[in-house]
């Protein structure tokens, strides 16, 4: 550090005045530059709004899609996901949202109170998801060259022989939504 020239807050040589800049400023009068990139920065600094990039409705600019150009892309994914027989008891979810229904009877009761028709309403299957029988000493870095105690060892060992039977009891510990739509047969 001997060797390294000093700089004081107030020396002249630390900052200086220019007043022939060239660049972007954005209407917070916050200056970007004039480097690639500038103008579009500057200018999502400022917008409040930006045109859907699908259709050009006006939208906020935190959006890609309006509404009925997202709601179309969604659609259209949902469509493309295999189908699969439904059971009709298990737990069903709506597609890319966090509303689950037990079994088919809860959700037609939902789409009732809700007003809402149920084949308006894209819904995906369940599945069971089972607690991890992978070796608990994974959760940890530890060195190479350290040895588990015999002890630890056994534990884990236990542990994981009770999370198959566990899974072999069909004890799981929730349901989670997957990308497969139940294909549902009506009562005729």
């Amino acid at each position: 550090m001997a060797d390294e020239k000093i700089y004081m807050m107030d020396g002249d040589e630390v900052a200086k005045r220019v007043t022939n800049l060239c660049g972007w400023v954005s209407r917070h009068g916050r200056f970007f530059g004039d480097d690639a990139g500038a103008e579009r920065t500057a200018r999502w600094d400022g917008a409040t709004h930006k045109k859907c990039e699908t259709c050009d409705r006006v939208i906020a600019k935190s959006y890609v899609y309006c509404d009925p150009c997202s709601d179309k892309r969604e659609r259209e994914r949902w469509e493309k996901l295999p189908r699969a027989k439904y059971d009709g008891k298990s737990p069903v979810n709506i597609y890319n949202d966090d509303q689950f229904f037990n079994d088919y009877e809860e959700f037609l009761e939902w789409c009732d109170e809700e007003e809402v028709k149920p084949e308006d309403i894209r819904l995906v299957l369940c599945q069971k998801v089972y607690a991890d029988s992978r070796d608990p000493l994974d959760l940890y870095e530890m060195p190479d060259e350290c040895d588990v105690p015999k002890g630890v060892q056994a534990a884990f060992d236990a542990f994981r022989k009770e999370l198959e039977e566990c899974k072999a009891r069909d004890e799981f510990l929730y349901w989670e939504p997957i990308n497969v739509v139940p294909v549902i047969e009506e009562a005729k």
